[in-house]
């Protein structure tokens, strides 16, 4: 899917850009704008990520499995 986004910018928002260019950030602006949207969403992910193991971690039920499980693992070691 292609598609073709108009963005209003405003005059920091247009400088940034600029500056991103100017450093050879990227080749034109739309793959500068295109690798943002891209690092956003990854950052989003790792954010969403970072919440749900926190969740985990002080959810008295899962560390009690994890911790089960741990010990099971460790009985199964060689040595």
């Amino acid at each position: 899917m292609s598609g073709t986004l108009t963005v209003r910018l405003d005059d920091r928002t247009e400088a940034e850009l600029a500056r991103l260019l100017a450093d050879g950030v990227g080749p034109n602006r739309n793959a500068i704008v295109r690798d943002a949207i891209h690092q956003a969403t990854r950052n989003h992910i790792e954010q969403r990520l970072r919440e749900q193991s926190a969740a985990i971690m002080n959810d008295p039920t899962e560390r009690k499995l994890g911790e089960e499980l741990y010990e099971d693992m460790d009985n199964l070691r060689a040595w």
